[in-house]
Order: C-alpha cells, then sequence, then structure tokens
C-alpha cells in the first residue's frame, strides 16, 4: 500500500511511500479500500482494510481483517 504525489496534475508521480509492504508470498497480506484525505493543517490521513494470513495452527483467526489508519504530511512522502 503506497500513497503517490504528483505535482503537475496526475502526469508524473515524483514521489512515492510505501504505508505497508508485505513481501509476495503466502504469509502476505492485502491490502483493500483505500480512502484518503487532507486535513486543515495540511496533514494526510489514510485508512485502507489490511487483510492478513492466518497460518495453520494460528489461534487468532478472528484477527485477520482490520482497518488502519495512518496519520502524515506531505514533507514525509516526499522524504524531506
Amino acid at each position: 500500500m503506497a500513497v503517490q504525489i504528483s505535482d503537475d496534475e496526475g502526469r508524473t508521480w515524483k514521489w512515492k511511500r510505501h504505508l505497508e509492504f508485505d513481501e509476495p508470498g503466502p504469509e502476505a497480506g492485502s491490502f483493500h479500500y483505500p480512502s484518503i484525505i487532507q486535513a486543515k493543517d495540511g496533514t494526510l490521513h489514510a485508512s485502507y482494510s489490511y487483510h492478513f494470513k492466518v497460518l495453520p495452527g494460528d489461534a487468532n483467526t478472528k484477527a485477520a481483517k482490520t482497518i488502519k489508519h495512518a496519520h502524515f504530511n506531505v514533507e514525509w512522502v516526499r522524504g524531506e
């Protein structure tokens, strides 16, 4: 799950920062339904569903889905 920023109306996307990154494979999670808003103070709020794999024998099977929230600013995405 990544956030990208364009400064030319979407023609190019110069900056990218991962909110989540799972290496491909059988244990990788998946991310769905991202949404992002910008607050009055300029910070960004992203929310998204996170579904993670439950490994065989894991007793925590009810926690295989959650909604995550990330709060950050444009400078973080740009690496400044």
